[in-house]
């Protein structure tokens, strides 16, 4: 439900019975995957997937009757979704659902990037960020962050979680399932920085070089449970896609 609420789309008519969901055809190569193992687990149903160029996104579509009815009746907004999102009471009363729910927002419509601040010269002050454009649902989203212990600011249409002490909790209570964000703390973490204005295939590259220049370095770089789940267990080239396929 996260992921739909971030970057989701129903059309529920008498004609149409549609799903859509949206993603960055750059960043999100690895995440569509993930997304299309999550739509077969849940309906069994292969959805069907549009690489759109001029638009810079991947398209996937579920053509379902049933499926939109399902999901309309789980109290996401048919149609427009602006001043119409809200988080459904059945998650908010589940606190695993709500970390779910939190990981799909933060993987859409989130993200995750290093700033220069105060003494931070390079870019390795960690900020995490939501920006969406719905007053009442960001403040939702922070309300629930603040239950849940994270220290965060707040404007009209954006959430920050800045900081070393709020990553680690993201980290350990939330994490991510988008590749594109884990990339940028891996990078962080193996160079104290993560460089800005990267893209996914660059930041890969950059972790391949890493790698293979200092062997089991890895081993210092990743410190605790929650950090080896967001890395994988033995993190080489090919492992770093673990979380991702």
């Amino acid at each position: 439900m996260g992921i739909i609420a971030g970057d989701g789309y129903l059309y529920n008519s008498n004609k149409i019975h549609q799903l859509e969901i949206y993603l960055n055809l750059s960043e999100d190569v690895f995440y569509l995957n993930h997304v299309k193992k999550l739509i077969k687990n849940l309906f069994n149903i292969d959805p069907k997937i549009r690489t759109r160029k001029d638009k810079g996104t991947f398209d996937i579509t579920i053509n379902s009757k049933a499926i939109a009815f399902f999901i309309e009746g789980l109290e996401f907004p048919n149609g427009k979704k602006n001043r119409k999102l809200k988080i459904p009471i059945w998650i908010m009363k589940n606190k695993p659902f709500i970390i779910a729910y939190l990981r799909g927002i933060i993987d859409t419509d989130g993200s995750l990037f290093f700033a220069k601040r105060g003494t931070y010269k390079k870019n390795s002050y960690p900020v995490i960020e939501i920006k969406i454009l719905d007053k009442k649902f960001i403040k939702e989203i922070y309300l629930v962050f603040k239950k849940l212990g994270f220290v965060c600011n707040s404007s009209k249409f954006k959430i920050q979680l800045n900081g070393q002490k709020n990553l680690q909790k993201w980290i350990a209570i939330i994490n991510t399932d988008n590749f594109a964000i884990t990339s940028r703390y891996i990078l962080w973490r193996m160079l104290k920085y993560c460089p800005p204005k990267t893209n996914l295939q660059e930041r890969i590259t950059m972790i391949y070089a890493r790698v293979a220049e200092s062997g089991n370095a890895h081993q210092k770089w990743v410190e605790s449970p929650a950090e080896r789940e967001i890395v994988g267990p033995n993190p080489t080239p090919s492992s770093f896609f673990t979380k991702s396929k």
